[in-house]
């Protein structure tokens, strides 16, 4: 029950969380397999025997990271943003309660809030290989257990050490009955 996280600067890694991914398999993993599109756009590792690899990864602000393990993982990174916008994009794509509890909030909690209840549902959302195509509003999340529809009663949340909780989210989301060992590696 590992999860190693790889975490990098986005100035190193121009091309983004696929192409970091790739340079891990290869390097770490000393895994050839291709990563494929699954049918929402999630990309994936080839399984091609073997014990089986599942990554995901994110980008926010200045850094990328990638996740491994040993069943499908989704992750996310948000850099927590200190605008106004966050309400304007919480009434969207959130529930109405929770949009009404942020505007309530003192701008600077509003904010770091937001940014956590956006990287939990996008880790659930990628974790389902579903991304977008899984409405945010349809998740709900209570600490560190999603719910929603065809959502399994053992899926969880865990956050991802390693950063600076000012000024980033970093969430992953597993089906795990136990909380897994998750290792930053910086790279």
């Amino acid at each position: 029950m590992d999860i190693q996280v790889y975490r990098t600067e986005r100035k190193r890694m121009r091309h983004g969380v696929r192409a970091y991914a790739a340079y891990l398999l290869e390097t770490v993993y000393k895994c050839s397999a291709p990563i494929e599109i699954g049918p929402f756009g999630k990309p994936e590792i080839a399984q091609t025997g073997g014990a089986p690899l599942y990554f995901n990864g994110a980008d926010s602000g200045d850094w990328v990271i990638c996740a491994f393990a040993d069943r499908p993982i989704g992750v996310d990174l948000e850099r927590v943003r200190t605008d106004r916008r966050v309400l304007s994009v919480a009434r969207r794509m959130f529930g109405k309660v929770e949009a009404a509890a942020l505007e309530q909030m003192p701008i600077r909690r509003r904010s770091r809030v937001f940014a956590e209840a956006w990287a939990k549902r996008e880790a659930v959302m990628k974790w389902t290989g579903r991304g977008f195509n899984l409405p945010m509003a349809e998740i709900q999340i209570d600490g560190e257990r999603p719910s929603g529809p065809d959502l399994p009663d053992d899926l969880a949340l865990f956050a991802i050490p390693g950063f600076d909780s000012r000024r980033y989210a970093a969430w992953l989301c597993g089906q795990y009955k136990e909380k897994p060992r998750i290792t930053l590696i910086r790279d």
